[in-house]
């Protein structure tokens, strides 16, 4: 696998791991993601993360709720379900997991 490759594997990952995190914490409406998303410099485009929702919900990490409102479009927010918790428990190992290990590697002489 080329280096380009893998960071782009990684990035998607670190980003999954994110929208994750994120959403666990409460209901969260697409724009409010994106929001904080692109505050954090983890995308730099809302319509980045759409496919990447749409994923995980078809993975039945992410379920979905629309609020209908007068005069305005609705807005979809997404919570977390049992398999995305899991899956978060999962991302939050690997990530202690990973940082240790990068961590002991670069401590090296």
């Amino acid at each position: 696998m080329k280096l380009a490759n893998t960071t782009r594997c990684l990035s998607q990952e670190i980003l999954e791991y994110c929208i994750l995190h994120l959403i666990s914490k409460r209901e969260i409406n697409s724009s409010d993601l994106v929001e904080q998303l692109i505050e954090a410099q983890l995308i730099e485009a809302e319509g980045s993360i759409y496919p990447l929702l749409h994923r995980l919900k078809s993975e039945a990490w992410l379920s979905t709720r629309v609020e209908e409102s007068e005069g305005n479009p609705p807005k979809k927010y997404y919570l977390l379900t049992e398999a995305g918790r899991k899956s978060l428990e999962n991302y939050a190992h690997n990530w202690k997991k990973l940082t240790r290990t990068v961590q002991t590697l670069l401590k090296k002489k």
